[in-house]
Formats: C-alpha cells, sequence, structure tokens
C-alpha cells in the first residue's frame, strides 16, 4: 500500500519497461467477484470486467444464461464495431489525400474496400463480425472505445502517470472526487497477456481478445488518445481470463491512499481531452447516423 498517488506513480515509473507494460487507473479497487465455476469450484476474482459487461457480477455461480448474454453482448458489440469501421472507412477514404490520414497507408487496401462498399454488401450473409479480425477493426475499435462509442473494451494507458491521474479525477469534470479511501492502479505485463489472449482465442467460435496500442494514431487524427498514450484491451469479458491473469500475476493491483489533491503528477484535464480535437467531428456525425436510423 502506497501513501500517495504520487508515490505508487514513482514507483512504476522506476520500474517501468516500454512495449511491456500497460496500466489502468481506478478511483476505487471494486470488491472481487465471487463465483462458483461449472465445476463447483469457488473463485475469488477481481472485478474488472468492461463496463458493457458488468452485468456478469450479478452471477454468483456458472448458469446457461450468463453465457446466453454474454454472447448477446458480444455480437451486438462486433456489430457496432462494424458500423463504426466501415463509418470510419467512408470518411477515411473520402479524406485519403488529407496528412492527418497518412498513418492509415498500411490499411489503406482495406480503408478503400470497406469505404468504397455498403454495409448490406459487408455484412450479408455472415451477420455481425463479418469484418474480421484485422489491426484496422482493431484500431477502429479502439477509438470507439476512447470516445465512449462502445465500453466493450478496457482503456488503458502507457504511461504510469496517466494512469495515475485517471485514479484519482472522476471522468465527470462536473463531477466531486470524494478523496478518501484507496484507489488502485494495475499494471499489465502485455507479452504474457497476449499470450493468455491467444491461447483463449483457440476454443472453438471464440472472438480473439487483442491489446492494441494507438500510440501510432497522431494527434492530428485523434486527439485524446495521443495525449493519453492510450490503448485497449479486449478479452477481459472472460471470467477465465480475468481469473488466469491476476492468479498468475499477469495483471497486478499496486493500491494508494487517496489524499485531497493528486500533488505532483503535473497534468491539467484539457491536456488528456483536448477541446480541439478531430476526432470528435468523427464521433458526433456516426453519433448522427445512429440516431437516424442508419446503424440498424
Amino acid at each position: 500500500m502506497f501513501e500517495s498517488v504520487t508515490e505508487a506513480v514513482e514507483f512504476l515509473e522506476a520500474r517501468h519497461r516500454p512495449g511491456r507494460n500497460a496500466y489502468r487507473g481506478q478511483e476505487l479497487r471494486y470488491p472481487p467477484h465471487v463465483y462458483q465455476d461449472e465445476t463447483g469450484k469457488r473463485l475469488t476474482i477481481e472485478s474488472v470486467y468492461p463496463r458493457d459487461y458488468r452485468f456478469i457480477l450479478e452471477y454468483s455461480a456458472h448458469a446457461p444464461q450468463l453465457g446466453d448474454r454474454v454472447s448477446e453482448r458480444r455480437g451486438r458489440g462486433r456489430d457496432r464495431r462494424d458500423r463504426f469501421t466501415l463509418f470510419l472507412s467512408v470518411c477515411c477514404f473520402a479524406r485519403r489525400d488529407d496528412p492527418a490520414c497518412a498513418w492509415l497507408r498500411p490499411h489503406f487496401d482495406e480503408v478503400e474496400r470497406w469505404g468504397k462498399a455498403s454495409r448490406p454488401e459487408v455484412t450479408a450473409p455472415g451477420g455481425p463480425g463479418t469484418l474480421g479480425d484485422t489491426t484496422l477493426t482493431r484500431i477502429a475499435w479502439s477509438l470507439a472505445q476512447h470516445y465512449g462509442l462502445s465500453t466493450a473494451l478496457l482503456d488503458v494507458t502507457f504511461d504510469p502517470r496517466v494512469a495515475g491521474w485517471f485514479a484519482t479525477q472522476p471522468w465527470d469534470p462536473n463531477a466531486t472526487f470524494q478523496a478518501s479511501g484507496k484507489g488502485v492502479i494495475y499494471r499489465f505485463d502485455l507479452p504474457r497477456l497476449e499470450a493468455l489472449l491467444e491461447q483463449d482465442g483457440r476454443a472453438p467460435g471464440a472472438f480473439p481478445g487483442f491489446v492494441q496500442s494507438l500510440e501510432g494514431v497522431p494527434a492530428s487524427f485523434a486527439a485524446r488518445p495521443a495525449a493519453q498514450h492510450g490503448g485497449s484491451l479486449c478479452g477481459f469479458d472472460r471470467i477465465g481470463v480475468v481469473r488466469r491473469a491476476f492468479e498468475e500475476r499477469i495483471v497486478e493491483p499496486f493500491e494508494f491512499r487517496h489524499s485531497a489533491v493528486a500533488a505532483g503528477l503535473g497534468i491539467r484535464r484539457s491536456a488528456l481531452t483536448p477541446g480541439d480535437d478531430p476526432f470528435l467531428s468523427f464521433v458526433r456525425e456516426f453519433e448522427d447516423t445512429e440516431a437516424r436510423g442508419g446503424g440498424r
């Protein structure tokens, strides 16, 4: 237990391994999920499920309806991901000469294919998830996550100081932070996590989990993830993955005591959520399209 977030951040910075570590900061460490699996074994699992899957906490034992709800939510999530990937491809294909879109050149064949296609062409007859698991769909899904269009993944940062900020500040700028109790920063060992997700993805019908960095997306295209040194994790909707990640210390929690002010971090909210973010225009346009029924 660290006496302050500054102490925790300095400890993690001194031991940070670029390319190997990612972090997630939370204002509090949620109570563990006590769960009895299909063999009758009683498990105590860290509660780090993505927002879309927190209903898992309603179940204290294995039940067929839990599996059905998770599958249904995954299907809806993949469908929304595909709609956003198509939308982003259409926009970027139309702006392909814009220097802000230059980072997409390694994926341009895919952007062109989806950018020219209509949604029915792409999604029929396979249904949700037809775009498949590609780097472009992972990037699009991660961008959607960082801008609140999807909450099926876990947001992470590759900078422990940014994680410390998120562990001591409410996301809503109008909310009041209660500086009491304990906060937590989770540290992820990425190579070992990727190996776990790859192993889990071999199961029949499984959608592969992944770790996706957004550090290659320039601020001229999407300022928020660039400022936050952000990325996303897919796969923490699976009880088995979460259990093993903590049991095998692939993910480690570092708790600290909250103080009245997160002094010493030197980060302003406006720096992490720039108001002049060019990607916000994509977000607004996509939300308008969805509201008009374009995604149904």
